[in-house]
């Protein structure tokens, strides 16, 4: 598994939970993994970054009272369909989605379970 600062650049070769992020880039779905103590707001950029998809910032006030700028959920090329977070089971072929992204707003829906239904389905997906 290599990183490219927050987002894996490969599927991981073990066990555990990650950042997921679930999109369409240029119509096409996507799973986007991360390392859970990575915001979903970096691995959205690392992520539009790396494929030179451009992309406007939206201003988010934190709890902490501070204002950062995070990438929109969505882009002339890129929508985001959920995000939270995916736990896998290697051996048994399981993804468990759950949870939801503080920097966005947005939770696991049925939409982003079906998506990666679709990009895995020899795999047994659920909330």
């Amino acid at each position: 598994m290599v990183l490219e600062d927050s987002l894996l650049e490969s599927f991981p070769e073990e066990s555990g939970e990650y950042k997921a992020i679930i999109l369409r880039l240029d119509d096409k779905p996507a799973l986007l993994l991360g390392m859970n103590n990575k915001l979903h707001s970096y691995i959205l950029k690392d992520f539009l970054k790396k494929n030179n998809v451009n992309y406007n910032y939206m201003s988010k006030k934190l709890s902490s009272g501070f204002i950062v700028h995070i990438p929109e959920s969505k882009g002339s090329r890129y929508d985001v369909v959920c995000m939270g977070k995916l736990e896998i089971n290697i051996r048994e072929k399981t993804f468990r989605l759950k949870g939801n992204s503080h920097d966005y707003g947005l939770k696991i829906n049925r939409e982003g379970i079906d998506i990666v239904k679709s990009l895995y389905p020899d795999w047994n997906v659920s909330l």
